[in-house]
Parts: structure tokens; sequence; C-alpha cells
């Protein structure tokens, strides 16, 4: 989706490209601590240590152009537009794709802005025609199978494809399903593709963001909750900041604000890229599933996905080579939001192990009050499903930080009741699989200390 300034007004004068890309003779200030960085928990990324291996995203847009932000990050550009037009950035006001990439991955080097993650490479897919600030929905199949064909032919480290320009028109059936289809061949080359809600407010998300199998994301506060703006409702999978946002201009990399689920998105797919590039085991399911199941209130964690990956050592690193921020009130503030994920890992969850003995400094055991006299409850699982051509969709949207998720499917018993059909782990929070013709079909939650929780829900239709 294109920010929330989108209401255009004629330019006075063309200006030429090289006054577009030049510097002012005195350069802004770079802006090191972006607002969005301090409120994904993610600060850390943007000065995080230089992996052994490049990770890239592809960003299906409007084209990037070279600034000092960028020009070193640029591993490919290219065009699916149809009008002879190279990968060069087509809009002219905003510079959408330019400032995506920006916002994803600038790296430190004294201009415009420090991008989520500043290792980043940047792979440019331009769909859009010279001066347009959207795209025919066609060509967000072609542009990511361009993505897909760059990383195969070309070996290129495409992990993620953004999705961060859409529209309100709904597609057809037919371009919806090729659509479908092409992101899932993209999931099983090993490819995540995320994009933006939408940003009209509504409670429904836009597409391409509701395409199955996409990772949907909102825009949010600093407090976490929804930018005004934010799509919302039924498809959408989690928050990341996207209002009162720290960037820069494309042009000439001075300071500025600006909001939109582009930008939310853009800092996910930053994200995923990072977990996948610093450890490259981790594969599709596994990205999302880090980046879901850690969030704050369903608001992107980035420190708590990396923990739970297990890579400390980077999150470690980057925050000793965060610039002070000249606060001590704020930087207080920080520290003591700083911690709760586990930390440097001793007694974080025990409760003190003990009474103090094994040589424990004082103040290290926490007196442990009476047993409960019940487990605590699980949150009641909340999902929706279809049943398309023997194919089971299906989404959860409740799913609590470290429970199992089973899905059952139940076949007609008889007198006997509901006999068990099918038993499905559920890794992350979406299900596609051909399954036999089912009756019911159960979704529930365990986890250890606390009460299981389930819901069922009778097919009924044929």
């Amino acid at each position: 989706m294109s920010s929330r300034n989108n209401r255009r007004a004629p330019l006075a004068a063309v200006l030429s490209v090289a006054a577009l890309l030049a510097a002012p003779s005195s350069a802004p200030a770079e802006v090191e601590r972006p607002s969005q960085g301090e409120a994904s928990n993610g600060l850390f990324l943007s000065y995080a240590p230089r992996p052994d291996d490049q990770g890239a995203v592809c960003f299906v847009d409007s084209g990037i152009d070279e600034n000092p932000d960028t020009e070193e990050a640029i591993i490919e550009r290219t065009s699916v537009a149809g009008d002879g037009s190279s990968g060069e950035d087509g809009d002219t006001d905003e510079r959408h794709g330019t400032a995506m990439a920006m916002v994803a991955g600038a790296p430190r080097n004294g201009f415009g802005m420090v991008g989520t993650w500043s290792h980043l490479k940047l792979v440019g897919v331009r769909a859009s025609n010279q001066g347009d600030d959207g795209f025919p929905f066609e060509r967000y199949r072609t542009g990511i199978q361009r993505c897909r064909e760059l990383a195969r032919d070309r070996n290129l480290p495409i992990k993620v494809v953004l999705l961060a320009l859409g529209g309100s028109s709904d597609p057809s059936d037919t371009a919806r399903k090729l659509l479908e289809d092409t992101i899932e061949q993209t999931r099983r080359d090993g490819i995540n593709v995320v994009a933006a809600a939408g940003n009209d407010g509504d409670d429904r998300v836009l597409f391409p963001a509701r395409v199955h199998e996409v990772l949907a994301v909102g825009a949010s506060e600093r407090d976490g909750d929804f930018c005004d703006f934010s799509n919302r409702g039924e498809g959408l999978d989690l928050r990341a900041p996207g209002c009162g946002l720290d960037t820069a201009d494309p042009r000439s990399g001075e300071e500025t604000r600006d909001e939109g689920t582009s930008h939310a998105s853009a800092i996910v797919a930053a994200t995923i890229a990072a977990l996948r590039t610093y450890d490259e085991d981790i594969d599709v399911d596994e990205a999302e599933e880090l980046v879901l199941e850690t969030t704050n209130d369903d608001t992107l964690d980035v420190e708590a996905a990396f923990r739970r990956a297990g890579l400390d050592q980077v999150v470690e690193a980057g925050e000793d080579d965060v610039p002070d921020r000249g606060d001590d009130d704020d930087k207080a503030n920080d520290d003591d939001g700083r911690g709760s994920n586990g930390g440097g890992g001793s007694g974080g969850g025990g409760g003190g192990g003990g009474s103090g003995s094994d040589g424990g400094e004082p103040g290290d055991a926490v007196p442990l009050g009476p047993a409960p006299t019940a487990f605590p409850a699980l949150p009641v699982p909340s999902f929706a499903y279809a049943l398309r051509d023997g194919v089971l969709h299906l989404r959860v949207r409740n799913r609590p930080p470290g429970a199992r998720v089973v899905v059952t499917l139940f076949r007609d018993g008889g007198e006997f009741g509901p006999r068990a059909l099918r038993r499905i782990d559920l890794r992350g929070t979406t299900l596609r699989r051909r399954v036999p013709r089912f009756a019911q079909v159960s979704v529930g939650f365990s986890a250890p200390g606390k009460q299981t929780s389930e819901t069922v829900r009778r097919r009924t239709t044929k």
C-alpha cells in the first residue's frame, strides 16, 4: 500500500535526475535511532554484525532508485511493467519503492536513515508504469515470478518477496487462483511472501494481503494499538510500526515523518530476511512462526523473535553498537523494557530455582507462593477454514506463544458420535492440505502448566 501521503499535487517543475539524486551541500544528519526500531524492539538489528552470507528482499513495487542509501545494497533491478522501463523508480512523487527499500535496509553511512536491517540486499522489480501509484492485479503474479526466476536462475539470495503497493478492487476468481498458485510455488522455492494490509481503516484486509499464505501486516502505533488508517480484521497476521515513523526523503536524505502499512510490511520483510540469513536452517514456515509466536500483543517484537531462534549473540552485539540517544531518561525506559525475553538466560522463569542455595547472590531467590489451585486457561481458539477441491485451507488467529496447536478432523460415528479421522500438528498459523471427507474440524491449544482449550465446528457444506 502506498503511504498515507497519497493525495498528490502536480509537481511545479520537472527536476533533472541529477538534481533529484544529488545530496545537498550541507548534508542532513542521518536518522540513527528511528522510532520504529525502538517500537518493534528491533533497534539492535540496525546495528547487528555483518552476516557471513547475503540475504535479500525482492520488492515488487514502483522500482528502486540509486541513492547513497540504496546504491551499494542493490544487487538487481528489473521491470515487468511492459513499458520498456528498467528498474528505476517510476513513482515521480513519493518514490515509493525507494522509500520502502530505505525503511527496510538503509545502511549506516551518514546519509538519510538507518533501516530495519542495515545489511539487507535489495532486488527491485518494477511493476508500475511511469507516474502511476499502482498497477494491474496480474502484475503481482508476474512480479513474484520474476523474483523466483532471479533466485533460481541468477542464484540471488532472495528470502522474502514484499508486496507493499496494493489496491482496493477485488480480483477475478481466475486472477486470484493464479496468484495463489504462484505464491504457493514461491513458498515451495523457499521464499516468504509479505504484504501490506491496506490504508483504508477497514475491517478487512485488502488484496494481495488477503491471498492465502501471504503474511498480512497492519500498522501499529508506538503503544501497539492500530494506527487509525490501518486495515484489520480477518486475514491479518500481525502488526508492525506504521505511523509516526522516522524516515528520510529518497532524494535529499532530509529527515521526514511518514506512515503506512507499506512501511510496516517492509519492517517485517527485513526482519524475516535477517532471521533466515543469520540462521540459514530457518525455513519459510519457521520464519513466520518465529515472528508470529513472539509478538507483543500481536505487534512485531524483533528481539523476541531473534532470541527464540537462538540468535542471542546477534542481539547483544547489535545492542552494544547502538549509538547513545543522549537522553538518560529515555535510555532508562529502554533498559527497563529490555530483558523480558530472557536476556542472559539465568533465572528467567524458574522462580529463583530454590532458596538461595548453590552460591546464589542475595536477592536471586524469589519466594514461592502457594501452589495454584488450578492451571490457568489458554484462550479459546479462533479460526476460519474453507474446503476447496478437497484441500483444507485453515488459519488460526489467536495462537498463544509457545502453545502446541493440533487440528483434528472428525467423521460421523453414528450412534457413537464423531470419530477422529486425522490429527495434524500445526507449526505456524496456517494450513493448506489435501484431506479426506470430514464432518467436523477442531483446533486445540495445549501448553505445559495450562488448561487445554478447543473449538469444534461442524462442516455444513458437502
